[in-house]
C-alpha cells in the first residue's frame, strides 16, 4: 500500500509562510478512513523547538482507527526521519524496541486493545541532537505503519519533521546529522592526589567535562580508565549508569543519555585503589560515544583522551 504522506515539502513550505510551523502547530489531521481495510492511520508533522537542555524536542500526533469485527491489539512500526530519535514516555504506547541500527526504526505496541469503531490518538516524543538552526530546516520523510494483530489489515502514513529556526525563513537543504560523534574530553591539569581512606583504600577525586562538537548519533557515552593501576578497586562517576572491569585491567563506566551538539556535561570522577600509585605515574582516561553497545568511531579521536599525573 502506498504511504499517504500528510505533510509534504509543498504543504510544509505553506505552513512556514503562514506561520503555522513557526508557531508550533503540528498540522491538521483528517479523521482516518478504513475503506480499504480494517485499520487506518493518519500522521501530523513533528515540529521540533530548541530544548533548554540542548538539541531539539517535539511531538508526533497519530490517529489510529479500527473497524474490524472484534477487539485487537495493534503493532506500530515507525521508520524515523533521519536525525530524529524517540525519547521519553509515550502517550498511548506500552513499549517500543529499536528494529534497526542507530534507531532508524522502532516497533511499538499500543496500550490495550482497540475496539471496533474506535479512533485513538497517540503521541510520540522525538528529539534531534542538532544545535539551534538559524532557519527552519525540514527532515527527510519518515513513515508509520499500523498492523492489527492476527490479521493482514495494515495501513501506512508518511510524515516529516521541522527543526524550528531561531530566525525567519526556511533552509533550502534538509536537515542531515553528522556521520559520527566528535567528543572532546577534558580535565584540569592539576596533579592527581590519592588520599588515604578509613577503610584502608586510597582515593583520588577530579572533575572532567565532555563536549559534543557534532550532532552525530549515540545512545550514551562511555568513560574508560585505560591505565591498569596496581590494586585498582573502582572508577566512580557521577552521573553514571554502570561500571565494569575491562580485559585490559581498567574500568569502563556508562554515562547514560545523549549529548546534543555544542553542549557540555560535567562528570565528577574518583579512582579508588588499595595501594597508591608512584608519584609521576601517568593515568589515562578516554570518553567516547556508544552506539548499539559499542564504542563509536569518533571523528577526531585525538581529543578523546586525558592524561593525569599522580602527585
Amino acid at each position: 500500500m502506498k504511504p499517504k504522506e500528510i505533510i509534504t515539502r509543498t504543504t510544509m513550505l505553506g505552513a512556514v509562510a503562514t506561520g503555522l510551523v513557526l508557531a508550533g502547530a503540528g498540522g491538521a489531521m483528517a479523521a482516518p478512513e478504513t475503506a480499504d481495510g480494517a485499520i487506518s492511520v493518519r500522521a501530523g508533522s513533528v515540529v521540533l523547538a530548541p530544548a533548554a537542555s540542548g538539541g531539539y524536542a517535539g511531538q508526533l500526533a497519530l490517529q489510529v482507527r479500527y473497524d474490524g469485527p472484534a477487539s485487537t491489539s495493534v503493532q506500530l512500526n515507525l521508520d524515523h526521519p533521519q536525525g530524529l530519535y524517540l525519547t521519553g514516555a509515550f502517550d498511548g504506547i506500552d513499549a517500543c524496541f529499536h528494529a534497526a541500527p542507530e534507531q532508524g526504526a522502532s516497533v511499538c505496541w499500543l496500550s490495550g486493545e482497540l475496539a471496533p469503531g474506535e479512533t485513538r490518538t497517540i503521541t510520540v516524543n522525538y528529539q534531534a541532537l542538532a544545535a539551534p538552526q538559524a532557519k527552519t530546516r525540514l527532515t527527510a520523510p519518515g513513515s508509520v505503519t499500523v498492523i492489527a494483530s492476527g490479521t493482514e489489515a495494515q495501513d501506512t502514513a508518511g510524515f516529516r519533521g521541522a527543526l524550528r529556526g531561531t530566525g525567519t525563513g526556511l533552509a533550502l537543504r534538509p536537515y542531515q546529522p553528522a556521520d559520527a560523534t566528535d567528543m572532546t574530553f577534558a580535565a584540569a591539569s592539576e596533579p592527581l592526589t590519592f588520599t588515604a581512606q578509613d577503610d584502608g583504600t586510597y582515593r583520588a577525586s577530579f572533575t572532567t567535562t565532555v563536549h559534543a562538537r557534532t550532532d552525530g548519533f549515540h545512545d550514551s557515552m562511555q568513560v574508560e580508565l585505560l591505565t591498569p593501576l596496581p590494586g585498582l578497586r573502582s572508577l566512580n562517576l557521577a552521573p553514571s549508569d554502570s561500571c565494569f572491569f575491562t580485559p585490559q585491567g581498567g574500568v569502563a563506566c556508562t554515562v547514560g543519555g545523549k549529548l546534543p551538539q555544542h553542549t557540555t556535561r560535567t562528570i565528577q570522577a574518583s579512582i579508588v585503589v588499595t595501594e597508591p600509585p608512584v608519584p609521576g605515574t601517568v593515568v589515562e582516561l578516554t570518553a567516547v560515544g556508544i552506539v548499539d553497545g559499542a564504542a563509536d568511531a569518533d571523528a577526531n579521536p585525538a581529543d578523546n583522551t586525558i592524561r593525569l599525573i599522580v602527585g
